[in-house]
């Protein structure tokens, strides 16, 4: 009777109520957004309203209390990843997506500093340069200056030229200098002799080799342009041969010939050390080692500030600073490199890099990188719109339309790290919350069409002298599509390639150069090779080895 009451009263406008539902309501409480959780798992907690309400983390469903809690441990698949949970009841349903990242920030430990260190195959490649470099020195004519002539009243001696085949080196790291063992060949000294007035013939003196431990000492001055010194020298001479050409002379006059012609050699020979020091001394490699330039924005400045050498090779302190001077002096606790690969490979040059600095150097570039804002109409539109229509849906785009709307930002959760390895692969950027937005240019207003969430990656690579980047989309997310009926994860999973050639193809040339352009030493063109790239510490600190000669 009650009952029948209530509703006899509703129907003259007696009592009315509606019980409305309670509105679906997602929170995920952990992990944050772009947290760097060590070696995980992930722990995933939030609440949802109401509590009956569908909830999945990455694809599986999860339990919800009956106050609306859940959680879920996740491992990390990559060195980043993004936690997907989602909420259904009804006809509702939200998302959140939160990027992760393994291990900790490596931002906060650049040290604004590289070690490196030019191996003793390093120094090996480098000996047909230096060897060079003493051919230059004519020591063929050096001895022929030191020689003086005999002219007196019963012997004459008189040069008449010098030759010498090319020299070999040897280069070695020691204790506070670079070692180098310098091979001369084959030194032939001609003269033509005259003795009594009443013989005359030519004459040679030859040396198979001589052999000159040399001592160099490398120095860095305070405006960092590198020198050397040839702290010492020290001559071996094989026996030196004396030969009278075209005529058979009698023996007492080849014994009368032969004593002060060698004397004449020996002595100069003798000198050759104390000329070599006092001619060549010190001298420049080159410098100052110093610079500063515009890095998309960012003012990048470096300088070499120390020079050391051991028995493992010559090692080189290289400050950095972005938006700073670079420091003047090497910061406390930098590495020394071991003079090969922690494989056991042997390198030319290696280096000490901190995960903190690449990120430094490259955080931001690779945010400008791959930040696109434009509106296409004509046959760009065409070109790129048309991948947008063979989306699934994409047959309800509107036939007429001015054009395309398109954007690309990275968020602020993005880190970079190092790659272990020998394929040329430096160093791997995560960006895991680009956000995408494509719409439909009607006049001079942008109507959303697509928006989705991208997983990108950006490989850094040397291939000889060229590094480029590789741009991946492993995954997407659509957050708002314009079409209806339509799988969204089909969506997502076709518009990662879409993404990725839209990318390379407005900004693909944004981080590729080459190095063959640029001359560290002069007169030595470089073809680096990546040997190894290894984890040196536990803290972010790797090793790139490579072949640059």
């Amino acid at each position: 009777m009650l009952l029948l009451t209530l509703f006899a009263c509703n129907e003259y406008g007696l009592v009315e109520k509606t019980i409305e539902p309670e509105p679906l309501a997602l929170t995920v409480t952990s992990p944050s957004y772009g947290e760097f959780l060590g070696d995980g798992p992930v722990e995933v907690t939030g609440t949802v309203s109401p509590p009956y309400a569908a909830v999945t983390i990455n694809g599986v469903g999860a339990t919800v209390s009956k106050e609306g809690n859940f959680s879920a441990s996740l491992p990390f698949d990559d060195r980043a990843m993004v936690v997907d949970v989602q909420a259904h009841v009804r006809e509702e349903e939200q998302r959140v997506l939160v990027p992760v990242f393994d291990s900790v920030d490596p931002k906060p430990y650049d040290p604004g500093a590289v070690q490196a260190l030019l191996s003793p195959s390093g120094l090996d490649a480098l000996e047909p340069m230096v060897a060079g470099l003493v051919d230059g020195l004519g020591i063929a004519s050096m001895l022929q200056g030191i020689i003086p002539t005999i002219d007196t009243d019963y012997l004459d001696v008189a040069q008449t030229g010098a030759s010498l085949d090319p020299s070999s080196v040897d280069l070695y790291p020691a204790d506070g200098e670079v070692g180098a063992l310098v091979t001369a060949n084959n030194l032939t000294l001609s003269f033509d002799v005259t003795v009594l007035n009443a013989y005359s013939f030519p004459m040679e003196a030859s040396i198979s080799t001589i052999t000159a431990g040399v001592g160099i000492q490398p120095t860095l001055s305070e405006d960092a342009m590198l020198s050397a010194a040839i702290t010492s020298i020290s001559l071996d001479v094989s026996d030196i041969n004396i030969a009278i050409l075209g005529i058979d002379l009698p023996g007492w006059i080849m014994d009368y010939v032969v004593e002060p012609v060698l004397d004449l050699v020996t002595g100069g020979i003798g000198m050759l050390g104390d000329l070599i020091l006092s001619t060549v001394g010190a001298f420049e490699l080159g410098g100052p080692f110093a610079f500063e330039l515009d890095l998309m924005g960012s003012a990048l400045s470096a300088k070499l500030v120390e020079v050391a050498t051991t028995t493992d090779g010559v090692g080189l302190g290289l400050t950095v600073g972005i938006d700073t001077p670079a420091a003047d002096s090497m910061p406390d606790g930098m590495p020394t490199l071991p003079a090969t690969t922690p494989s056991g490979a042997a390198y030319q040059l290696g280096a000490a890099v901190h995960e903190g600095m690449f990120n430094t150097l490259m955080d931001g570039i690779l945010a400008d990188f791959l930040n696109i804002d434009m509106n296409l109409e004509g046959s760009y539109a065409e070109i790129i719109g048309g991948a947008f229509r063979q989306l699934p849906g994409g047959d309800q785009v509107p036939d007429e339309i001015g054009g395309w709307c398109l954007s690309a930002k990275t968020g602020d959760a993005r880190v970079v790290r190092m790659v272990a390895g020998t394929d040329g692969t430096l160093a791997r950027a995560y960006l895991p919350d680009l956000q995408v937005k494509v719409a439909v240019l009607d006049g001079s207003a942008c109507d959303p069409w697509l928006e989705a969430t991208v997983f990108a990656t950006v490989d850094l690579k040397l291939d000889g002298t060229e590094v480029g980047a590789d741009i991946n989309m492993p995954k997407a997310w659509v957050t708002y599509y314009g079409a209806e009926d339509v799988d969204r994860e089909e969506v997502a999973e076709k518009l990662t390639d879409i993404v990725g050639g839209m990318v390379g193809l407005l900004a693909g040339g944004a981080l590729s150069f080459d190095l063959g352009s640029t001359e560290i030493i002069p007169g030595v063109s470089l073809s680096p090779r990546v040997v190894e790239i290894a984890p040196l510490d536990e803290t972010g600190l790797y090793g790139i080895f490579l072949d640059v000669f």
